[in-house]
């Protein structure tokens, strides 16, 4: 059903997904050989981003996007970073930008994690993933949610740290 074509991708994924929506909400020279009116149905974004050349702006109602990031991030921006003459929107400010003209979203936000996080959602976050296709793309939610996934306590001992902790070590 071309009505309800949904992408994901992470980290370079996520990034050519969102990069995806902002062309076609931009309907710049990109998006020219894209049946009129097309939009995607959802997007699902683990560590992803938007590179723009200046702010961070909606023109047009765009599809429902599931955010999915870690705050320490040091590879994809969870907020946004300036080089040059380019911008580079992490999750958090897109979740920002989307709040602030009323366009729906699901954003995760991972308290102290890393880009370790872009093939977690898969596994442990998969009833929330088929919530947002069932209740956003399909029913057409105009939802707007916030999740705060924190770790109590330190998470030095997480499976995640420890697996990278392995694979930083000179063994």
């Amino acid at each position: 059903n071309p009505e309800l074509i949904t992408i994901n991708g992470s980290s370079a994924g996520g990034i050519t997904a969102l990069q995806g929506l902002y062309e076609i909400d931009k309907r710049g020279k990109l998006t020219e050989k894209l049946p009129a009116g097309f939009n995607y149905a959802g997007v699902i974004a683990f560590s992803g981003a938007i590179i723009t050349r200046e702010d961070l702006a909606w023109k047009h109602p765009v599809a429902p996007v599931m955010l999915f990031h870690g705050d320490a991030d040091p590879i994809v921006p969870y907020n946004e970073v300036v080089a040059e003459k380019y911008r580079l929107h992490g999750s958090n400010a897109i979740a920002r930008s989307l709040n602030a003209v009323d366009q729906p979203f699901w954003f995760l936000s991972f308290s102290n994690e890393g880009h370790n996080i872009t093939g977690m959602p898969r596994s442990l976050y998969r009833d929330e993933i088929l919530k947002f296709l069932n209740q956003m793309v399909i029913l057409k939610r105009p939802w707007i949610i916030n999740t705060e996934v924190r770790t109590i306590g330190n998470n030095i001992d997480s499976p995640q740290t420890k697996l990278r902790s392995l694979l930083d070590s000179d063994i």
